[in-house]
């Protein structure tokens, strides 16, 4: 119970500056001049601010935010850190498009061998329903190949669809780097 008090009394308020008092905003207002405030205005929040403890030093600081020109020259200069040339451009394509082709060709030996052990297992039906009933094994065998042949061609659907995006943004790219570099 003692402790309730050393904790709740007013000293111990006292001594921890923001236990009593909020946070504080510095932004700069409409003339360019800096303010602070227990609010910051709407409009104030795209040119940046400050977020002050109760002694007013500096917890946080958020940026201004960026106009599209900015945001575009920064995307560009990030291109061109990653990029400094087409033929950069050029070799990471070929290496990731090399690299993504191995993996459609491994997702369509899938399938492949898939159907395959799905059409033995429909001759087997087959040859069962010709010598009088079809053992439930069987038909749960179908049913569990027919859901794995499934389950490999969506991934082969995804597979393509990642290696044309991926030729897509590489296309885009050295564009681009094209244009940076002519300039």
């Amino acid at each position: 119970m003692r402790w309730l008090w050393i904790l709740f009394s007013p000293w111990a308020l006292a001594a921890n500056p923001i236990a009593g008092a909020g946070e504080f905003y510095r932004f700069t207002n409409e003339y360019g001049r800096p303010q602070i405030s227990h609010t910051i205005p709407p409009q104030a929040v795209a040119r940046g601010y400050q977020i002050l403890d109760s002694r007013l030093f500096v917890i946080h600081t958020v940026a201004p935010e960026l106009t599209q020109a900015e945001q575009r020259a920064r995307q560009d200069q990030a291109l061109l850190d990653r990029f400094p040339s087409v033929a950069d451009v050029e070799a990471a394509a070929a290496s990731e498009m090399d690299r993504l082709q191995l993996q459609v060709d491994i997702q369509e030996k899938t399938l492949e061998i898939q159907q395959q052990s799905l059409a033995a297992l429909q001759r087997k039906g087959a040859r069962e329903e010709r010598d009088g009933a079809v053992q439930p094994e069987t038909l749960n065998a179908i049913t569990t190949q027919r859901k794995a042949v499934e389950k490999a061609s969506g991934a082969l659907a995804k597979r393509r669809q990642l290696h044309a995006d991926l030729a897509a943004l590489y296309a885009a790219r050295k564009a681009r780097v094209q244009t940076l570099t002519q300039r």
